[in-house]
């Protein structure tokens, strides 16, 4: 399971903070297919980099089967990420 709780995320751009992702809450059981879609520059990309920990949330906590992957240490999140697929 994903769960991803209370996700912000803040890029620093020109010395300007852009708010990316603003409390995001969302929760895919094992087996589902699950889409997500919006406007170019809505946080789509910046929220999927988050589930493989490519980016790491401003605030919130992403947990794949319970344990939160920000935590892990390279090697336990290599393994997690073999558990994990995308398609963009």
């Amino acid at each position: 399971m994903i769960e991803l709780r209370h996700i912000d995320k803040e890029f620093v751009i020109k010395k300007q903070h852009v708010r990316a992702l603003q409390d995001v809450s969302l929760t895919v059981q094992d087996g589902d297919i699950f889409g997500i879609v919006g406007f170019s520059g809505a946080g789509k990309s910046t929220l999927l980099r988050m589930v493989n920990a490519l980016e790491e949330p401003t605030a919130g906590e992403v947990l794949i089967d319970g344990v939160n992957i920000n935590e892990l240490s390279h090697n336990e999140l290599r393994k997690v990420r073999k558990g994990i697929g995308m398609i963009f």
